[in-house]
């Protein structure tokens, strides 16, 4: 029994050094392009999509989409989305948003446009820092959810 933990470490760990030594130096060039979030699902059915896209100008849009998420909709119908836009700034692995303009729309409340960035209540997401290979963006920030920051991981597949 003892032997198999030891594997079972020993795989664990060159694993994780493995993943690390694919790692790219973030930089301006190596994060530009559209990044896809892996499917979420929604609460009590649907599914949730969310991308990335990183301009060479430093332009950014946040494109995130709900489907099915209401019981007298099919279940691969889009039920609302999203899409923020604004700059963006690398500055070591840091990366910092600023966004200019959100437009959504809702299945059931229709359409809005807001002009500048988001009010937050509980105070605003840090500036999340990036880990970057050739085909994965990771994006680590914290949140306020009413309570004192949390760490958010989010993690996404280059699209194109």
């Amino acid at each position: 029994m003892f032997r198999r933990h030891t594997v079972l470490a020993v795989l664990l760990v060159s694993a994780v050094v493995g993943c690390r030594t694919n790692l790219l130096e973030p930089s301006p060039q190596s994060i530009v392009g559209r990044w896809r979030r892996t499917l979420v699902p929604s609460s009590p059915t649907g599914q949730f999509v969310k991308t990335l896209t990183l301009a060479p100008d430093g332009h950014y849009t946040v494109t995130s989409e709900s489907r099915g998420v209401y019981p007298t909709l099919p279940a691969d119908s889009g039920s609302g989305s999203s899409r923020e836009y604004g700059m963006y700034v690398l500055t070591g692995a840091v990366l910092h948003f600023s966004e200019d303009s959100t437009r959504t729309w809702d299945v059931v409340s229709g359409t809005s446009f807001h002009a500048g960035s988001r009010t937050y209540f509980e105070g605003p997401p840090t500036d999340p820092t990036v880990e970057i290979t050739a085909s994965r963006l990771l994006l680590r920030y914290s949140v306020n959810i009413g309570n004192g920051y949390v760490p958010v991981t989010e993690a996404y597949d280059r699209d194109q």
